[in-house]
C-alpha cells in the first residue's frame, strides 16, 4: 500500500468514526405522545395546559394557550387543583421551585401528565399537618409523572402516607421522580394496575418500602399486570 492509499484510507476511517459517534446520541425519554423528545429543561412551556411556578408565598398558574387564564391563591393545593379542574386531560408543567401542595387525589382521573423542571429544580412538598398522600388518585388511566422531586415532610406530618399511590392505574409512567420523606412508602400501586413504567426513580429516607405493588390475589381478580421497573 503507498502513502496515497493510506491517506485514502485514513479518511474512510475518520469519517466513518465521526458518523458512527454522531448517531450514538444518549438515550432521550419519550415525550408524552410517546414520541423522541428533548428534556424538559430545553422546552418552553407552549405544549402545556397550565404551568405553575412560586413567586414568594404566592402560586401562579398561567394557562398555555392564547387565552391568557389565571390563577394566584397562596395555596399550592388549592391552586393546582382548580387549574387542573379547569385544564382536563393533557400536560402540566412545574418550574423550578418548592411547591407546598399535595395533589390529592388527582382532580382529572384520565390523560393527566405532570411534568417538573427536574429532580430536585421541581419539589412537590407536603404541607406541615396534612397527614396524606402526596399525589393520590383511584381509576386511573394513562397517568404520567416526569422530572420532579416528592417531599413528604415527615418531620411535619407524623401520620402521613405515602409520596405517590395510584389505586386502579391503567396505563401509566413514573420516570425520572425522586420521592423521600415519606412516613409510609415511596411508591404504592394498588388493586388492578396495568401497563405501567417505573423508571429513572429514586425513592428513598422513607420508613417503608421505597416502591411497592399490593394487590390481591389472582382469585380476587385484584392484580397488577404488565408493571415494569427500568
Amino acid at each position: 500500500m503507498d502513502k496515497q492509499d493510506l491517506g485514502l484510507v485514513l479518511i474512510v476511517v475518520l469519517v466513518l468514526g465521526y458518523t458512527g459517534y454522531a448517531i450514538a446520541q444518549p438515550f432521550q425519554s419519550p415525550g408524552v405522545g410517546g414520541g423522541g423528545g428533548t428534556s424538559p429543561a430545553e422546552q418552553d412551556f407552549r405544549d402545556c395546559i397550565y404551568t405553575f411556578r412560586v413567586d414568594g408565598s404566592t402560586y401562579l398558574a398561567k394557562k398555555g394557550d392564547s387565552s391568557g387564564k389565571k390563577y394566584s391563591d397562596t395555596s399550592g393545593t388549592t391552586l393546582i387543583s382548580n387549574a387542573i379542574t379547569d385544564g382536563g386531560a393533557g400536560l402540566y408543567c412545574f418550574q423550578k421551585g418548592t411547591f407546598l401542595a399535595v395533589i390529592s387525589p388527582l382532580p382529572v382521573s384520565t390523560g393527566v401528565h405532570l411534568r417538573g423542571a427536574g429532580i430536585g429544580v421541581t419539589i412537590i412538598q407536603q404541607p406541615a399537618n396534612t397527614n396524606g398522600d402526596v399525589i393520590s388518585g383511584s381509576s386511573l388511566t394513562d397517568i404520567t409523572i416526569t422530572d420532579l422531586s416528592i417531599d413528604g415532610n415527615k418531620a411535619n406530618n407524623p401520620t402521613g402516607d405515602n409520596g405517590i399511590s395510584f389505586t386502579s392505574l391503567t396505563g401509566g409512567r413514573i420516570e425520572r421522580v425522586e420521592s423521600y420523606n415519606n412516613i409510609l412508602k415511596g411508591f404504592v400501586f394498588s388493586d388492578t394496575c396495568s401497563n405501567i413504567l417505573i423508571n429513572e426513580v429514586e425513592s428513598h429516607s422513607n420508613d417503608q418500602d421505597g416502591i411497592a405493588l399490593t394487590s390481591g390475589t389472582i382469585a380476587s381478580g385484584l392484580v397488577c399486570r404488565d408493571v415494569t421497573i427500568a
